[in-house]
């Protein structure tokens, strides 16, 4: 089950709580930005203000986020530019 391709899902509430699925790891964070690796391939970074990781599951690949979210970037390892969703 470890190198099972979870689906990912992103639930944002009011740009101040958001939950990430699928995720396999998390690459590097601090309070202006969170870098987490997907475990259907890509990378996925949130930057915000006052940015906190609340909760992180490896087995379920749950990760829970709190503050200010200001923008999400997907990005691609075989595409040459990120996709970004809003800002």
């Amino acid at each position: 089950m470890e190198n099972e391709k979870k689906q990912h899902n992103l639930t944002l509430e009011g740009r101040s709580r958001l939950l990430l699925t699928g995720i396999k790891d998390v690459g590097a964070f601090n309070e202006s930005e969170i870098r987490a690796v997907l475990s259907e391939g890509g990378r996925v970074t949130v930057s915000g203000e006052k940015m906190q990781i609340s909760a992180f599951d490896k087995n379920t690949g749950d990760l829970r986020l709190t503050g200010k979210v200001n923008t999400i970037k997907y990005f691609d390892l075989s595409a040459p530019s990120p996709r970004r969703f809003f800002k």
